[in-house]
């Protein structure tokens, strides 16, 4: 089902997108 498929897909996104702001911070000095 389109419904499942795209719960699935948002979960995967968050996920990229937590390893993502990781890289990044052990990339660049954090300033917050």
């Amino acid at each position: 089902e389109m419904h499942e498929h795209c719960r699935i897909c948002a979960e995967e996104c968050r996920r990229c997108e937590n390893a993502c702001r990781e890289a990044a911070s052990s990339i660049t000095p954090s300033r917050h």
